[in-house]
């Protein structure tokens, strides 16, 4: 599954990333090998977005933290 860029706004990675999705099969639900629907791609790829986004941010925090 794509991951996204440093930098790489959403509507960017989500072009990028709902057309791998599909054509690769395998959705977050299941973590299985199937032929997701377009809206079950894009709400896959849409979390996997806030997914690092959130991610990011807290290992700034964490590292503002031990700065401190």
């Amino acid at each position: 599954m794509p991951e996204p860029k440093k930098g790489e706004l959403s509507k960017n990675f989500l072009s990028r990333c709902i057309p791998q999705v599909i054509k690769d099969g395998i959705t977050l639900r299941s973590g299985e090998k199937v032929t997701p629907h377009q809206k079950q791609a894009v709400a896959d790829c849409f979390s996997m977005f806030r997914g690092a986004k959130k991610k990011k941010k807290k290992v700034k925090t964490e590292k503002k933290n031990l700065n401190q």
